[in-house]
């Protein structure tokens, strides 16, 4: 017996199926921006230092070497603990929205450690520690979409997120999940010239209250924080068999 549907069966199966896309949450523009501000926040954090370089060799007294090996650590630590520590993590029972939200945690903690540094050991472990936590934001935001728009043949359902079988050449959903994950790249790009112009300001405010070398660090950890609540609120649970 052949599996093919009947033009009917398929037309139904479309119509059943296309509104699922809609009802799902992380599907709006209100999600979405969330897990691209967590990417453009992480993303800053690299290249919002650089401005403070001059700073940072003076006050630590310290080489250009050493400050240079921060920004090495960093790109570490969030290059290898994306797929190393978070993708797994966030595969278990702990699942992508806590995932996201522990490293977000992890985040503030380097950030702050980097940000009330007395020594360049103690900023080049926070820059270390925020690294790591930076990693969870594009791998988890990928991993969302993902579990949100399927693979190739598959949406999921609104209700308990399993897969549904569609037509791909009538429903858009392939499209859908490679915008999405274009995005990401297309932040990552943006943020390299717009951190640090935006950090230099920082640093200019800054400088009225004599913390010109901490402002960068003051305002990625409240934007952290913020981060962190909209996480809690706006973006649901994706993987399969996690409450």
């Amino acid at each position: 017996m052949s599996n093919r549907l009947a033009p009917n069966d398929m037309e139904k199966d479309i119509e059943e199926s296309e509104p699922l896309l809609g009802r799902f949450s992380i599907l709006t523009k209100c999600d979405h921006r969330v897990l691209i501000s967590g990417v453009v926040l992480c993303n800053s954090s690299l290249y919002a230092y650089i401005p403070l370089l001059p700073e940072a060799q003076e006050e630590y007294h310290t080489t250009a070497f050493w400050i240079t090996v921060s920004f090495v650590l960093n790109w570490a630590g969030r290059g290898l603990s994306g797929r190393a520590i978070w993708v797994p993590l966030s595969d278990c029972s702990v699942g992508r929205r806590y995932s996201l939200v522990l490293g977000m945690t992890v985040f503030v903690l380097g950030t702050s450690l980097a940000g009330m540094a007395t020594s360049a050991t103690m900023r080049l472990l926070g820059r270390l520690i925020q690294g790591i936590g930076a990693g969870s934001s594009r791998s988890l935001a990928e991993m969302i979409f993902y579990d949100v728009y399927g693979d190739d043949n598959t949406i999921m359902n609104a209700d308990d997120r399993s897969p549904i079988t569609a037509n791909r050449k009538n429903n858009n959903f392939n499209q859908e999940r490679n915008d999405a994950i274009a995005s990401l790249g297309q932040v990552y790009v943006s943020v390299i010239t717009i951190a640090p112009a935006i950090a230099g300001s920082l640093v200019w405010v800054g400088e009225a209250a004599g913390v010109e070398d901490r402002t960068v660090s003051y305002f990625l950890i409240a934007w952290a924080i913020v981060q962190l609540f909209l996480y809690l609120l706006f973006v649901p649970e994706t993987r399969r068999g996690v409450p």
